[in-house]
This record gives structure tokens, sequence and C-alpha cells, in this order.
């Protein structure tokens, strides 16, 4: 680790450094986890510490409505994602029940890949906008003749009004309806984003950063929790619930959900799936909230460096260094 504050001497040694690349390691990954518990639903422990075996089964849930699948969702079977649950699920005291009639809980897995807001039409809505009020100003800013007086329109040449050259009132109507769709456009946008954020687990988490002021949110992470929603992102999530009210009431009581999910783009299902359920294992039926699980980091890989000599001399001025923001 580099020191925070450096001394520069009298000479300063000159070396060659090539090119910086910035290499990521092969296993990068952000995880993003959200868990809930209901109130009523706490873990016991045994006298050892460790937590009372609660036993399950498990049904394959399927896609929610509004999501989707690609083709490395071909080469992942349902047993996969509940073999590799399972096995996760044991470290955590969480076991197949050998039959119906022992099981506490009722697992239901769902997989698949969120569909993201598609901003092509807000962003021809937004150029609408602006070309409507272009058009406005071009049909409504005197030119600059010579000799003053009633200097006529500049585009008064140009005929009478039409959809290319419209006259001042339908200037204004024309710029009024693009906005009114720019608006039709964010609330399709809000919706989206809406079930995106309720199916992902980032709905609290956002909520909880809305009415921050810009300055507030110095790292940028409220838009960065927009950004994920707003982009494609595979997801599983496991929901427990109670499993003898099911059977004796016909009740649905869920007892806790786990929600994962990372970004789709650049990467497959089929080679992530494992990973994803493993880094929220320590998560099953905890009330731990929304939080990220980062695995690999960026470096840069400076090569070979070579002392090439020594320039300067009196009076050379140190480099000063700037302070991380905070």
């Amino acid at each position: 680790m580099f020191p925070r504050h450096f001394h520069a001497c009298g000479l300063l040694l000159a070396i060659s450094l090539p090119a910086a690349t910035l290499q990521a390691s092969p296993e990068t990954l952000t995880v993003t986890i959200s868990t809930e518990a209901g109130k009523s639903y706490r873990r016991q422990r045994l006298p050892d510490g460790t937590f009372k075996p609660e036993f399950y089964v498990m049904a394959n849930g399927g896609l929610f409505r509004g999501t989707t699948r690609d083709e490395s969702f071909d080469y992942v079977t349902y047993e996969e994602v509940a073999g590799k649950l399972k096995e996760h699920l044991a470290r955590q005291q969480y076991l197949l029940a050998d039959k119906a009639a022992d099981a506490d809980l009722f697992l239901v897995v769902y997989w698949g890949q969120t569909v993201p807001y598609n901003d092509g039409t807000y962003r021809n809505s937004v150029d609408q906008v602006a070309s409507a009020i272009n058009d406005y100003k071009l049909n409504r800013i005197p030119s600059s003749g010579i000799g003053g007086g009633n200097l006529p329109m500049i585009n008064a040449d140009r005929g009478p009004p039409s959809e290319q050259n419209p006259a001042p009132t339908e200037g204004l109507s024309q710029i009024e309806s693009a906005m009114a769709r720019v608006q039709m456009e964010n609330l399709g946008r809000d919706s989206a984003n809406l079930e995106n954020a309720k199916l992902l687990g980032y709905l609290d988490a956002i909520n909880e950063r809305r009415h921050l002021p810009p300055w507030a949110d110095v790292s940028g992470i409220t838009q960065e929790l927009t950004s994920d929603i707003e982009e494609p992102r595979y997801y599983i999530v496991i929901g427990a619930y109670d499993f003898r009210l099911m059977q004796e009431k016909r009740k649905q009581v869920l007892r806790w959900a786990t929600r994962i999910s990372i970004g789709s783009q650049g990467t497959s299902f089929d080679d992530r799936m494992a990973q994803m359920v493993a880094a929220a294992a320590a998560s099953f039926g905890q009330p731990n909230g929304f939080r990220r699980r980062y695995f690999g980091d960026p470096r840069v890989d400076l090569g070979e460096t070579k002392f090439i000599g020594v320039v300067g001399g009196e009076g050379v001025n140190p480099v000063k260094p700037v302070e991380p923001k905070k």
C-alpha cells in the first residue's frame, strides 16, 4: 500500500513504465442479496450454538410474471438448482424432509431474467421536446436586419404554417404534446422500475435514499441502484412458507425469503448459478436486509519497470498528493 503523503528529495529517479493495463479477475462478480423474515419467525439454537434443524420440501416456481429466459437457462435444470440449494441449505441446518408429514417449510424456487425498461421511446420523446422547442424559437426570433424598425420574423419567408413551419400557437401546442409524451414515458419507466425493484429486493434500499439531497449521496449509490434495476439481471428467489398452515388451513404464510441477483450482461446463468447460491447461503432464514457481496478485484498491471537515469536537481518541486474524496 502506498503512503498517503510523499516527500520529494532533491533528485528524481527517472523510471520507464509501460502503459498500465487494467485487468479484472475472471471471477469478478457483484452479487446483490436481499433477505427478509416474518416478524414471528426466528431460528432456534441448540445448546451447542448451532441452529435447530428445520425440514422442508421444495417446488419449482418457474418464472415471475414480466420476466424472461435466455439461452443459458437451457443448460440448467431444476434438479441442478435444487441440488445446489440443498447443499447450502444443509449448512444452515435446513434439511430436506424424508416425507411431507415431517416438513416445517415449503420452499418455492424461482429463477429467470428481468426485463429492463426500454428507454428508446423515452429518448425519442425527449428529442421531440427539444426539436419542438427549437422550431418554436426559430419561428419567434426576429432577424438582425440593418436599419432597425419593424424587423421580419426570421422564417417569415417560409410560407404559410405547416407541419415543418408551424404558427406560434401551433408551436406551443407541439411542445406541450411532446412534453406530455415524455411524462407518459416517465410513468411507464417508474412502473417498470417498481416491479423490478420489488422482485429483486431493491425497493426499501432505494426508498431509504430517494429523499436524500444530491450532495448527501457522495458515493452515487442511489444512481447505482437505479441503474441496476434498469438493466437485465439474473435472479434466484427462494420463498419459504409455513408448510403445516398450507396443508391444514390453506394459508400461504411467508416465513422468510431470499432474493439473489447479478447483472446478466457479459455473463451467463449456467456459469454463475452456483456462485449466486453460495454468496447468499449464510443469509437463508435471516432478516439481513439488503447487501452486496463482491468477488474478485480489478488489478492494475504495470508490467516491467526500468531504471533509465536521474533527472532534476536542486529546486525540484514536490508533487502534492490529492486527498481521496470522502
